[in-house]
């Protein structure tokens, strides 16, 4: 009998984030990346003049345009979403209210860190559910790797689910 090959399942998305200029755009968008993300969050590191990306919008096609914000109150990214005619914003989790962004696609990040409490993601998913259309859990920004996940594959397929 054949091994056994995990697959990843076809619900997998990917998003290119930070993107700064059309080469990269044009790189991820003939991938056939799910999303293109655009730091438009003024102040912050990668911070990408909308104007840039509203050029590059122009020469890519397929990907759906994401506006990225870290800080900004949830009324600026409304606003930001409509004047820009994004596709969907990405927020992170301690930004506040989600039901300000109502009616918009929304990718909710959440940092997961070494010592997370599993209860605490938990009920970070189940607020953001009513609202949100994409979790996105980032392990990088802690420097965790598979063999954190692995640790415990059973919690993480499960939260997945």
């Amino acid at each position: 009998m054949p091994p056994t090959v995990h697959r990843p399942p076809s619900a997998v998305l990917v998003k290119a984030a930070a993107v700064t200029n059309l080469t990269d755009a044009r790189y991820f968008a003939a991938k056939e990346v799910a999303f293109l993300g655009f730091n438009l969050e003024e102040g912050t590191d990668g911070y990408l003049d909308p104007m840039f990306m509203k050029a590059i919008r122009e020469w890519v096609e397929g990907p759906k345009i994401i506006g990225e914000f870290s800080k900004a109150p949830m009324s600026v990214v409304r606003e930001a979403a409509a004047f820009f005619g994004l596709d969907a914003v990405q927020v992170h989790v301690d930004q506040g209210d989600l039901a300000v962004l109502d009616g918009i696609d929304l990718i909710l990040e959440i940092p997961v860190a070494p010592n997370f409490s599993p209860e605490h993601l938990e009920n970070d998913l189940r607020l953001g559910e009513p609202f949100v259309q994409y979790f996105l859990l980032d392990f990088a920004q802690n420097s965790l790797d598979w063999a954190f996940v692995a640790k415990d594959i059973d919690f993480w397929e499960r939260i997945c689910r």
